[in-house]
């Protein structure tokens, strides 16, 4: 099975010979919409970025929508935005379709089934989306640029007659960014970022036989466009799918299991994430205990049954402030059991560099319920004490939300086996599928550390859209895991898709 294709070389010579097979399919007069967001005021609108003063001037305003074009032969999305009239704006080029859609990291026979429909699912629960750079060419992934003088090379700022300061609604964008938004299939976000914050920001709908046929064509299935949108849009209940681990590794050793103990120290509001630090800050959360509001400072002061009370998320992809969504604290996960797997997952590239230590499985087992929690194919030799550990979201090897495009295009062709993490339920010794989102499990953060010469390992269950650490455990690891994070520790270089940098937004 084929997945990424991030490198252009050739591509000129692929396209010509399965063009009649497999023809480019556009749509144009695509409208997008701006200022979707709750306003606070006339100039911010309630999100967790950071804005530019640039956000309602910025000419990107001007164009009223775009052409969409995919190229199945080569995987290929390009954008152009425009006026109504039609006259030329920005155009986005050369977009690996791997980063816009929900993928399938895994051997899978053609046909998808029903383990395979739920993981596109809670890929397209995730979001997918790249962060591109102005560029006039690129042959290995994509970038943007304009094909007329949109843009000055002025600062954000300008000084006007008066001698004022005003933004400059012509500056350049230093990043702009097409993602997937998670509400609703095939809804797309466009996003421009100056050295500020987000100074611009649309929506645009992919028409669905469009978008569907590109999640059929990038995971190579042979089911209809038709079922794949049916069960996308209406997914079957995740309680009566089975959790077909071996897809994705085998087992090769069981490990003694432990116990895993509430980080009662834990500061509630400590941040796992920039954004989890942006939402805190910005009062997105509050705790609830018999439905009134109470100041909590520590984990150790919850108590089973308080409320985790929360901003929420609604279509088309906005936060509101005053509808709200609510998760129950729950700490009840004791029983942590460890395995050493082999991974059977891909995303088409070269996933071998970090093998050394082994793989690691890790199952939280639920004191009062049959549920669990299973995240694996976790390289040992990133479970280091220097870094946190980032399992983005639940499903099998989805991506981060949105991340330089560069680094993308790394972690897809020389980055880890992708990972996988589920929340499931045993029933007559068989595990089943269970939907995380409506759990508010989101993300999952691994750290070991060591105390009086036991190697212990944090784990950190995010809420969704990342807004406050739900749940944070301590976990003493047995003696044979905790060799390997010492041995991983001591050799340990951070791998380059994580630190890649982009010196042109500082």
């Amino acid at each position: 099975m084929r997945l990424s294709r991030t490198l252009w070389v050739g591509v000129l010579a692929v396209l010509t010979s399965c063009q009649s097979s497999l023809p480019p399919e556009a749509v144009q007069g695509l409208p997008i919409l701006l200022d979707q967001e709750v306003s606070l005021d006339s100039t911010k609108a309630l999100n967790s970025g950071t804005q530019s003063l640039n956000r309602y001037f910025s000419v990107l305003r001007s164009f009223e929508q775009v052409q969409m074009e995919y190229l199945p032969s080569a995987g290929i999305v390009e954008l152009d935005m425009t006026k109504a009239s039609g006259e030329a704006g920005l155009q986005v080029k050369k977009i690996d379709a791997d980063f816009l859609v929900p993928l399938l990291p895994y051997q899978h026979g053609g046909e998808a089934d029903a383990f395979d429909l739920a993981n596109l699912v809670l890929a397209e629960y995730a979001r997918n989306g790249v962060n591109l750079s102005y560029q006039p060419n690129n042959d290995q992934f994509g970038f943007f640029n304009s094909p007329t003088e949109v843009f000055d090379e002025e600062g954000e700022f300008v000084y006007t007659s008066e001698g004022t300061v005003a933004p400059n609604p012509e500056v350049r964008p230093k990043r702009f960014s097409v993602i997937n938004n998670c509400l609703d299939p095939g809804l797309w976000e466009l996003s421009a970022s100056d050295a500020v914050g987000e100074m611009y920001h649309g929506w645009f709908q992919v028409p669905p036989a469009l978008y569907y046929r590109m999640i059929q064509g990038q995971n190579e299935l042979q089911n209809s466009v038709e079922s794949i949108q049916a069960f996308m849009e209406n997914p079957q209940t995740m309680e009566e799918i089975p959790l077909s681990l071996d897809r994705l590794r085998k087992v090769k050793t069981d490990l003694p299991a432990s116990q895993a103990e509430v980080a009662a120290d834990k500061q509630l509001g400590g941040y796992s994430t920039q954004d989890s630090r942006r939402k805190i800050q910005r009062g997105f959360f509050k705790v609830l205990r018999a439905e009134e509001p109470i100041d909590i400072e520590t984990f150790s002061d919850l108590q089973p049954g308080d409320v985790f009370d929360l901003h929420s998320f609604q279509p088309p992809g906005i936060y509101n402030h005053q509808e709200r969504t609510q998760v129950p604290y729950r700490p009840e996960w004791e029983m942590v059991n460890f395995r050493l797997v082999e991974p059977t997952t891909s995303y088409g590239g070269r996933h071998d560099g970090f093998g050394e230590h082994g793989y690691l499985e890790i199952e939280l087992v639920h004191a009062q319920s049959n549920q669990r929690m299973i995240a694996g194919n976790i390289p040992i030799s990133l479970i280091v004490f220097s870094e946190d550990y980032k399992i983005p979201a639940f499903g099998a090897g989805v991506l981060s939300s949105s991340e330089l495009i560069e680094r993308r295009h790394l972690r897809l062709q020389q980055g880890p086996y992708p990972h996988y993490a589920y929340l499931a339920e045993e029933r007559a010794g068989n595990l089943y599928l269970k939907n995380n989102h409506p759990a508010g499990y989101e993300q999952i953060y691994l750290r070991p550390y060591e105390e009086d010469g036991q190697i212990m390992l944090r784990l950190t269950v995010v809420s969704y859209e990342r807004i406050i650490d739900l749940l944070e455990f301590n976990i003493p690891v047995p003696e044979e895991l905790a060799k390997r994070i010492r041995a991983a520790s001591s050799t340990y270089k951070p791998p380059i898709y994580e630190v890649y940098t982009d010196t042109n937004i500082l």
